[in-house]
């Protein structure tokens, strides 16, 4: 009878643990980063405890911040050697991303991506500098969190016009989508510069962000 008394006992402490409103904890060593910033949606206890997906997109983005503060401006140039991407046109194509979804479920806030020249909205930083990227990433980054959060906020699902699928399922799909995407990429990345000729060292020193994973 203790043995039921104490598992019952088990049992209501972790469904009060479950029905309380979920904190919101800051960015685990990321107070100066921009997404620093961000925070979800006011506590709710009817809402997901969403700091755990957030946590990872705050993550990834330091991923990518290490991988753009060690390039150096040959290392853009890079390819496979066989009609492959450059590592600029990986970089370009992920921190596009984010803009090119944001225009198709959440176009109220792609507004911050995009200028207008010539009567044409195109993307802030087409045609720039690749070393500019870094700058696209931030805002990018911080222009996704804010779709995600409206969109749960409210409780309304993402547009989607062309009935392709939009994260139906939960908006917070979009940012892990993004994470993979950017992995993907990211891989790549490190093989062209490997094959570019950098140095067990230098990739090695790459390699340490996984460290950033492990906190």
């Amino acid at each position: 009878m203790r043995a039921a008394a104490t598992n019952s006992q088990a049992v209501k402490s972790a469904e009060a643990e479950a029905s309380a409103p979920s904190a919101w904890p800051a960015a685990v060593h990321y107070e100066h980063h921009p997404l620093a910033r961000f925070r979800p949606v006011p506590e709710n206890p009817c809402m997901p405890d969403l700091t755990l997906p957030l946590e990872t997109f705050r993550r990834n983005a330091r991923v990518n911040a290490v991988l753009l503060a060690a390039l150096t401006p040959a290392d853009y140039e890079f390819s496979d050697g066989r009609g492959g991407w450059t590592v600029a046109k990986h970089l370009t194509h992920m921190a596009g991303f984010r803009a090119d979804w944001l225009s198709n479920i959440s176009p109220a806030h792609v507004e911050p991506l995009f200028v207008l020249v010539d009567g044409k909205y195109v993307w802030r930083w087409e045609g720039r500098a690749p070393a500019e990227l870094r700058e696209a990433f931030t805002v990018s980054d911080e222009a996704a969190l804010q779709a995600v959060h409206n969109a749960i906020q409210n409780n309304q699902p993402f547009a989607d016009p062309w009935n392709e699928g939009t994260y139906q399922s939960n908006p917070v799909h979009f940012l892990m989508h993004t994470v993979v995407h950017d992995s993907h990429h990211r891989g790549q990345i490190m093989s062209v510069l490997r094959l570019g000729g950098h140095s067990p060292e230098q990739m090695d020193a790459l390699e340490n962000h996984w460290a950033i994973w492990r906190e």
